[in-house]
Formats: C-alpha cells, structure tokens, sequence
C-alpha cells in the first residue's frame, strides 16, 4: 500500500513539476528538517487534495489525448451527375438541330447550316451551364471545408481555454496545500 502511494506520489511529481506541458511548474521547498519520506507524502497528499478540490488530474490528463489529436477532417467526396449523360448530350444536339433548322427554313437560309449553328450552339450552352455548375458546387465545398475548418479551431481554441483554466486551478489549490504544510511555494 505504501509503495503504491509512492508510485502515484512520484508519478505526480513527474508529471506536475518535471517541466511538462501539462502544468507550469510549482516549485515547493520544504521546511527545515523535513525528512524525504515526508516531503514525497506531502506531495501525495497535496496532489490528492487537489485533484479533489478541482476535479482535474493532470496525471490523468497525461494519459488521454490532446483534444483535437486524432480527428483528421473528412473531406467528403465530390459529387458527380448520375444518369446516362451521352443520352442527355444527343437530345440536346438534337433539340439545337431542329431549333435552327427551323429558324433558318423561317428565314430562308439554308435548314443543313442552320440544323448545325443551332447543334453548336446548344453544344456551347451546355458546356457553359455545366462548367457554371461545377464551379458553384466546388464553391460551396470550399466554403463548407472552411466553416468546418473554423468551427474545429474554434472548439480546439476553447479546448484549451477551459484545459488552461482547470489547470491554473489546480495549480493554486496544490499551492495551497504546500502553502499550510509550511513549505515555501512559487511557481516556475
């Protein structure tokens, strides 16, 4: 049992004061005379006490993953028009045809040329319509890629804000601890 306590004592310290990312060091010199067994209780102990009082175990902490590590964004993929495309492409040319043929038989021009001009022509409109489509649609993936994008770094931002909070109070209630054990506390 009391190897136990001393693993976890050491394991705090390690974690807490080692110069890890997880808390700014907090640098406890013990009263005159304390003996080393003593001080590793003390640390336990305060250690404990903080833990309780807060809620929050950076040794804990340790062991879980950052936020945010992990999580690659899912980049959905990029619709594509389902149906017979070549089908939809020859009613076209065909629609284009008979519209010119016509105009030109009105006019008195040649139906042949006018059939072709017009196939052409509805060939070009729809080539611009779907080009004009895809750049809408990669418009507004880019645009839902960068909202996703900020909402994650702005849950990441607060995240870390809470994580820096809950980590400040820990600190200062392990101080305190230290503090009324009659140690000299500053932190690092």
């Amino acid at each position: 049992m009391q190897l136990n306590k001393l693993w976890i004592a050491a394991a705090a310290g390690i974690a807490i004061t080692g110069g890890s990312a997880l808390a700014q060091d907090l640098f406890a010199y013990p009263p005159e005379g304390r003996a080393k067994a003593r001080q590793q209780q003390d640390q336990f102990e305060c250690h404990q006490w903080a833990v309780e009082q807060t809620h929050f175990d950076p040794v804990q902490y340790a062991a879980e993953p950052a936020p945010g590590q992990g999580m690659a964004p899912s980049a959905a993929a990029p619709s594509s028009p389902s149906g017979s495309q070549g089908s939809r492409q020859a009613a076209k040319l065909a629609a284009g045809a008979a519209q010119g043929a016509s105009i030109a038989k009105i006019s008195g021009g040649n139906p042949g040329e006018g059939a072709a001009a017009g196939a052409v022509l509805r060939t070009l409109q729809g080539r611009m319509a779907t080009r004009a489509a895809e750049e809408q649609r990669q418009r507004e993936a880019q645009a839902a890629r960068q909202a996703q994008s900020q909402q994650a770094q702005t849950q990441q931002s607060q995240q870390q804000q809470e994580l820096q909070s809950r980590r400040k109070a820990y600190q200062q209630a392990r101080a305190t601890c230290f503090k009324a054990r009659g140690y000299t506390v500053s932190a690092g």
